[in-house]
């Protein structure tokens, strides 16, 4: 739900949420961190300076939002749902690492749910196996995780 918090926009009070926040973001989320900041009663420095990194890093190739996997292939998976065929090969271009999928650029650690969407995402086209090595790249990656013990993700905040 951090991630997500444009979503809550008059339901939640912000202010109540402040202790969530970590290295001036919310759950890593731009559009969660900006909603907050909007809707603090407090200003907060921390937050402001989180988004004004995210958008410097961008160098002012972009004017939208921060491109990531867990949307790209959330939003891959709807399309083909509702039969417009939308195929992965931008995602992979941009995501794709040597062991798994990162959630977007300069990621410190990766997340076991965007890789399960990409995965999904992959497993939604016509023919998917013309993607069958980031499949298995994919699947490798959620499967090590799941033997170790470690199928935790970053977005789920448990303290």
């Amino acid at each position: 739900m951090i991630h997500s918090l444009e979503a809550f926009l008059d339901r939640i009070g912000f202010d109540k949420i402040r202790h969530h926040k970590v290295g001036g973001s919310m759950m890593g989320s731009p559009a969660s961190t900006a909603t907050y900041l909007m809707r603090t009663s407090v200003w907060d420095h921390e937050a402001e300076q989180y988004l004004a990194i995210v958008f410097a890093s961008a160098n002012g190739k972009d004017h939208g939002g921060v491109p990531n996997a867990d949307d790209t292939a959330k939003t891959i998976l709807s399309l083909n749902l509702l039969g417009r065929l939308v195929f992965p090969e931008r995602m992979i271009a941009a995501f794709e690492t040597t062991t798994h999928f990162k959630t977007y650029q300069r990621e410190r650690n990766p997340s076991f749910s965007a890789n399960c969407n990409t995965l999904i995402a992959l497993l939604s086209v016509p023919d998917p196996s013309k993607y069958s090595a980031p499949i298995f790249k994919a699947t490798s990656f959620l499967c090590d995780l799941w033997y170790n013990g470690d199928a935790t993700d970053k977005w789920a905040c448990i303290r």
